[in-house]
């Protein structure tokens, strides 16, 4: 992977840490993924200088962190662990002046909108189809940030699918300054 950014011609660089590691408590957010994500951006821009580097804001597990962690309550819940994931993830973006697509914003949204949806997979914290799609449209609208209307259902109704866009765009669009576009 180095080498691959190193080689440079990139418009946009996606990274995405998986959703643990950012959840848990800030010293060791600070420790462990903040220098990593540091690194990441520095080889980017070293090859690109023109890339836009995007964090890909993680989800919280559908009942928070599946190995209970008493010493640390906020992974315990949904809640708290998409808390710390947004958290997080802003942070990332700023520390590095890339931007935040903000799939877990999207996700939450959904969750308190209509939980009927079933965004995860039954693992309880990969994406169903439909979590993947949710989050295809925020990083689309994270790239492209202007409303649009795509065909593409990904096998849903047309309500669903155009909900879930509609969600996605307005999840970035109405909060551009939060995920740090200038």
């Amino acid at each position: 992977m180095h080498e691959l950014l190193k080689k440079g011609g990139w418009d946009f660089v996606i990274v995405q840490e998986q959703s643990t590691d950012p959840a848990l408590p800030t010293a060791q957010v600070v420790e462990k993924v903040y220098p990593s994500a540091h690194t990441i951006d520095s080889l980017v821009m070293a090859g690109s200088p023109k890339a836009k580097v995007i964090f890909f804001m993680t989800w919280g597990h559908k009942y928070g962190y599946r190995v209970p962690m008493p010493e640390y309550p906020p992974m315990n819940s949904y809640e708290g662990m998409q808390h710390r994931l947004i958290t997080s993830y802003l942070e990332m973006a700023y520390d590095n002046d890339a931007l935040c697509a903000p799939v877990g914003l999207a996700w939450k949204r959904v969750r308190e909108e209509r939980p009927n949806i079933i965004l995860y997979n039954n693992d309880c914290y990969h994406p169903s189809r439909i979590g993947s799609y949710l989050a295809a449209n925020v990083i689309y609208t994270t790239m492209f940030p202007k409303r649009y209307q795509s065909k593409f259902r990904a096998g849903m109704s047309g309500p669903e699918a155009e909900y879930l866009q509609q969600v996605a765009q307005s999840t970035v669009l109405d909060n551009l300054t939060l995920l740090n576009f200038k």
